[in-house]
């Protein structure tokens, strides 16, 4: 039973469907800074692209914040315009652009917590004053300043942007900023130890050594950079990422390096064997063996071996190895032995070496001596095809 002192209220609801508008045109006027395609590109008001309601806002906010990072502060938009055509379906944007004039650098004013950084500020930014307030040159600085401290020894400096101080000259219609900047150098550091982690079979020492860094030696930032370059040219790991530094509780200044080892032996060989295909022959065993280590007991030596049987009569013996920084001094020393037994005709043997001063991380000389003669095998038959001779090869 329904009670009469209370009431319903009943809705229907009618869904309805509007159609999604699209940008039929866009037209942009007044700009000198930047091009069309980079307003639509900012605005995101492309031909065919959904209109929303607030895209002209937003597209009004993104070009006046990226005229703002070049220094023009005072941009305004009077005259823009949604045109909605007939059927509703399409709009068309006018974007009216008034760039303004741009503000300037009037002074800029640095401190720092040690005096003498302040010579370098002022050799770097005083030329800013009266120059377009422009957020990427004033960025660029900065990053040129760090990147010189960094690489003189101050990885943890920093600088700050204390405030910005903007102002009016209403008598010019001028626009003005004052720059306050401030620079803490922090402590000069050297790196005092090397820290390996992630290598399970490589020893220490062979990684170390690659880096090139005196235990004391100041910090470069330009320097550390390039440590991942040095270690991967030894194809021992996955590519090293950039390393850390942290002063310890000794106040030492500790490099920390991860490295991820990855397999550098290969192994790839067929081995069969050929019988006998008749009485008076006997079988004989024949294929490929190719063995290459290039990271032996971790101690970066290196070794390849490679053995052919061609057939019953001609079979090749290749050999190579590698003594990486000999007695610890940056001298690479190389061996190698190759051999072929050609059927019953001669023998071809070559013995040769090199010497690698490794002068730099990118620059090396090496001398080379190679020693290669051919045997005649011995026959019965006084018949010779192949003459005995030798060759002395050298090389710088």
């Amino acid at each position: 039973m329904i009670n009469p002192n209370k009431k319903f209220l009943i809705c229907f609801c009618f869904p309805f469907f509007l159609s999604a508008q699209t940008i039929n045109n866009t037209e942009v006027n007044g700009n000198t800074l930047l091009s069309d395609s980079e307003i639509l590109n900012i605005s995101g008001a492309f031909k065919g692209n959904q209109f929303y309601s607030g895209l002209l806002d937003s597209a009004k906010s993104r070009i006046a914040g990226e005229l703002a990072l070049k220094g023009y502060l005072n941009s305004t938009f009077e005259g823009c315009s949604v045109t909605i055509s007939e059927d509703s379906q399409k709009v068309d944007l006018v974007i009216n652009i008034n760039e303004g004039t741009p503000t300037f650098v009037n002074k800029v004013f640095q401190t720092s917590s040690d005096s003498s950084a302040l010579a370098e500020i002022n050799s770097i930014f005083s030329y800013l004053e009266g120059e377009v307030f422009d957020k990427f040159e004033i960025e660029s600085n900065i990053n040129e300043l760090l990147a010189r401290l960094e690489n003189n020894g101050f990885p943890f400096a920093s600088f700050t942007i204390s405030s910005v101080h903007l102002y009016d000259d209403t008598t010019n219609n001028e626009h003005f900023a004052d720059l306050y900047l401030l620079l803490e150098k922090g402590d000069q550091s050297s790196i005092d130890r090397i820290e390996i982690e992630g290598s399970t079979s490589t020893k220490d020492y062979v990684i170390i050594r690659e880096l090139r860094i005196e235990s004391g030696e100041g910090y470069s930032q330009e320097k550390v950079d390039d440590l991942p370059k040095r270690l991967n040219k030894l194809r021992f790991f996955e590519p090293v990422p950039a390393p850390t530094f942290y002063i310890d509780s000794k106040n030492n200044g500790v490099l920390l390096i991860n490295v991820k080892e990855k397999n550098t032996n290969n192994f790839d060989g067929i081995v069969g064997y050929i019988p006998p295909s008749t009485d008076d022959e006997k079988g004989y065993v024949t294929g490929l063996v190719n063995v290459t280590l290039r990271n032996i007991f971790g101690t970066g030596r290196a070794a390849a071996v490679r053995w052919q049987k061609l057939d019953r009569n001609s079979q090749e013996l290749e050999l190579k190895y590698l003594e990486p920084w000999l007695f610890s001094y940056p001298f690479n020393l190389n061996a190698e032995l190759f051999q072929r037994i050609q059927d019953s005709t001669y023998v071809k043997r070559k013995i040769g070496g090199s010497l690698e001063y490794l002068a730099t991380e990118d620059i090396s000389v090496a001398g080379l001596v190679a020693s290669e003669e051919v045997i005649p095998t011995e026959r019965e038959e006084p018949v010779f095809t192949v003459y005995n001779s030798s060759a002395l090869t050298t090389g710088l």
